[in-house]
């Protein structure tokens, strides 16, 4: 279950895109005055953001913190799914991911950094059953979780149905899928779904769907993991909309 708070990050890159695109969410910043720090500081100095200096710390976790560690509050990076249709006009060009029951927060966060990289207008994360916004999923998206709207909804259920009154086409994605991904026609406004790493996308979900995408790959492979489908399916969509590269 989604439960916002506040929750630590750490490194330039996180606190950099954090910054830069949510300022807000960010709180508190412990940060050493190193010169690879410089940027941070100037950005910090001309904000309301509170920080502090602190000393250089050593060894193993010098590497890993890059001498930063920031206070973020995760409630002002959700929106609800009426809030963000209020004020973004729908386009042929609009593309929306829905998790469904994903568990794994460096899935969710590669998930987020794909959104991001392949042009999506947001990623919708429901209350119950997707791994809550923590560091790691903040880490994993490489801070990209501060540069795509994130909505809300109780369920994916109730998101994708708020969607569909709005005109959406709805797919799943799912090996056993009858829509060839690479032979996809993905013209309309349209939302994409991602199951469970382990039983894939809930029924009452699936019922919802348009179609439900598959994605060939070599009979030596299983399957692949959610996060890496959503790279592949959003990277075929992106194709077809090539104004959301721009």
């Amino acid at each position: 279950m989604i439960k916002s708070g506040k929750v630590f990050i750490y490194g330039r890159n996180a606190l950099f895109e954090a910054l830069t695109s949510n300022p807000k969410s960010v709180k508190k910043v412990y940060v050493t005055d190193t010169p690879a720090n410089k940027e941070i500081l100037s950005l910090l100095k001309k904000s309301d953001i509170q920080y502090e200096i602190t000393k250089e710390k050593q060894g193993a976790e010098k590497r890993s913190e890059q001498g930063i560690i920031a206070n973020i509050d995760t409630n002002g990076l959700f929106q609800s799914v009426e809030t963000f249709f209020k004020k973004t006009k729908i386009t042929p060009d609009t593309g929306i991911i829905v998790l469904d029951g994903i568990n794994d927060p460096h899935n969710v966060g590669a998930i987020i950094r794909s959104a991001v990289a392949f042009g999506a207008s947001a990623v919708l994360i429901p209350e119950k059953g997707v791994s809550s916004i923590t560091s790691g999923v903040i880490s994993s998206s490489a801070g990209m979780t501060f540069k795509i709207p994130l909505l809300r909804a109780t369920t994916a259920f109730d998101g994708i149905t708020e969607m569909k009154k709005l005109g959406f086409q709805v797919y799943g994605l799912d090996m056993n899928g009858d829509v060839s991904l690479h032979k996809g026609n993905f013209s309309k406004p349209s939302v994409f779904v991602v199951g469970n790493e382990g039983v894939g996308i809930d029924p009452k979900v699936r019922k919802l769907c348009d179609g439900i995408v598959s994605i060939k790959i070599n009979k030596n492979c299983e399957s692949l993991n959610a996060a890496v489908s959503v790279g592949a399916l959003l990277y075929e969509w992106s194709k077809q909309h090539r104004k959301v590269l721009e």
